[in-house]
């Protein structure tokens, strides 16, 4: 449907798409040079310098015009990506009185996009004057990305696992000479706890985004100004299950 040009929404109350038969498939390079120690069974060190060389890379453009604004993909010269990642899974003891097992688990990556623009993109319905600068980041590229886990298994069988992942803001749609469309740093914190019984009956509890994080979407024009576009709030969410094995 990417390529047809007609009209189309992903889910209802989505934005309109149009399908652009002009597509191309990109190309990627990727290049990696990674370190990596493994100091004991089941830990791990690790750091890497990686690249990605994109030729015609597909970003999501929106196009606004007096009437109505729609969304479509769109080729972008090329593009690259370069930074360093960095992974660490470590057995850890932070509570001695407890008897358990603890998996300490981070990744952490730090990068740069740049990409060659085009002047125009093209649609089913003309050809549209897109952008007045020839570089910038890639749609959808942070330039931090991280996640650390802690997980625990107590000697009782309990399971209990407190984890955070978090990106920096991103382009979410390429726009037009006004400015583009981006998404704000989100950082979520979630906690589960499970505890499987001999009887076959499991109970799990799970609580989300319990720092209470909005996601935020606005317009930043090329003098810094930031226009809202949308804003939800997920809420933290706690739930309850319970399964049974009837073997």
């Amino acid at each position: 449907r990417e390529y047809a040009p007609l009209e189309y929404q992903a889910f209802y109350g989505d934005d309109q798409y149009i399908g652009v038969p002009t597509l191309e498939q990109s190309e990627v390079t990727n290049f990696d040079l990674r370190y990596e120690v493994y100091p004991s069974g089941g830990e791990v060190r690790s750091i890497s310098l990686f690249a990605k060389d994109m030729q015609k890379p597909v970003e999501e453009v929106l196009l606004v015009n007096v009437e109505r604004s729609y969304s479509m993909y769109n080729n972008a010269k090329s593009a690259l990506i370069y930074g360093l990642e960095f992974d660490i899974r470590k057995k850890v003891n932070l509570f001695p009185s407890l008897r358990a097992t603890q998996i300490l688990t981070a990744n952490a990556t730090l990068s740069s996009s740049d990409v060659d623009v085009n002047d125009f993109v093209v649609s089913p319905f003309a050809v549209t004057p897109i952008e007045d600068q020839t570089n910038r980041p890639l749609m959808g590229h942070s330039e931090f990305l991280g996640n650390l886990a802690l997980d625990t298994i107590l000697s009782s069988g309990y399971e209990i696992s407190l984890s955070y992942n978090g990106f920096s803001e991103r382009i979410i749609k390429v726009g037009d000479v006004t400015g583009h469309y981006f998404e704000a740093p989100f950082h979520s914190l979630n906690f589960t706890s499970k505890k499987k019984f001999q009887n076959g009956l499991s109970v799990s509890v799970k609580a989300k985004n319990l720092l209470n994080n909005k996601i935020e979407h606005y317009l930043k024009t090329d003098d810094g100004n930031k226009l809202d576009t949308k804003m939800l709030e997920p809420g933290i969410s706690i739930s309850l299950s319970m399964t049974y094995d009837f073997n």
